[in-house]
């Protein structure tokens, strides 16, 4: 059983799907440009501004960090397998009530909050990152400070998002993927957010498209309503949509029984 992420890199040939340079790309302008060089790296970057994003639109941090937490606590499990005194869940409970706000110490606590996310999603990995050596320095915390305002400024252009962290219970899960969750709903597009410094790939586009197709299996009401998929990059700030009606019913057809499986 697979992630969506995973289950897609599977793939050969996934342009023949869909490609990027289907979608109608949008680009928007605050004058402002991000520093250069960061002091965490780019999959890090990602979720420090989706959970942030999704703490200051909500205005529920725990929530927000709902992941992070479940991480640290899987942390503990497989280190107290190895002889190691629990103490991850403490930390990063620690961390929670030391955001406030947009200030340095709060982002340098979501920097190493965030890290937490990887144990939930590839504890093989997690295994080889210390958390203690994360660190966001000035001109990191300006990125994440302007990306998170992007973020939230999109999606009040979007008429505000209706659903953070979407999950697809309870049909939209098979054999096949067991597990996959999107960033955020608005009233009728489906949205991926990927903080990248170049252009969305074809699997990022085949990932949303999975998304939808989950989404329509699930038997929940919300997605009745969606009729488009997007990706948003708060990073260049640029976003990417497609109407769905636009994608070729072979495609949909191949997406619900090469890659979810539900045939089977």
């Amino acid at each position: 059983m697979y992630s969506v992420t995973d289950r897609i890199k599977q793939v050969k040939r996934p342009s023949r799907l869909i490609r990027v340079s289907d979608f109608t790309r949008i680009q928007y302008h605050d004058g402002k440009e991000l520093a250069p060089n960061e002091s965490i790296d780019g999959s890090l970057m990602g979720r420090v501004v989706d959970y942030m994003t999704r703490a200051a639109v909500s205005g529920d941090v725990r929530r927000a960090f709902h992941y992070c937490l479940e991480g640290a606590k899987y942390a503990d499990v497989i280190k107290s397998r190895n002889g190691v005194k629990p103490h991850n869940l403490k930390a990063a409970e620690l961390l929670l009530n030391q955001i406030r706000g947009g200030d340095d110490r709060s982002q340098l606590c979501v920097a190493r909050l965030a890290a937490y996310d990887l144990w939930y999603r590839n504890p093989q990995a997690a295994m080889r990152y210390d958390i203690q050596d994360v660190y966001a320095d000035t001109p990191t915390i300006w990125n994440i400070r302007r990306m998170v305002w992007r973020s939230m400024n999109f999606l009040k252009v979007c008429g505000g998002a209706i659903r953070f962290d979407f999950t697809f219970e309870p049909h939209g899960y098979t054999d096949t993927i067991s597990s996959g969750d999107g960033d955020f709903l608005t009233a009728d597009t489906l949205w991926d957010m990927k903080v990248l410094r170049s252009k969305p790939t074809t699997l990022n586009a085949l990932q949303v498209l999975t998304y939808y197709v989950m989404g329509q299996h699930s038997g929940q009401e919300i997605y009745k309503g969606i009729t488009k998929i997007g990706i948003y990059n708060p990073r260049q700030n640029v976003a990417y949509i497609l109407d769905v009606q636009k994608v070729k019913p072979e495609v949909i057809y191949a997406v619900e029984n090469d890659i979810v499986c539900y045939s089977a």
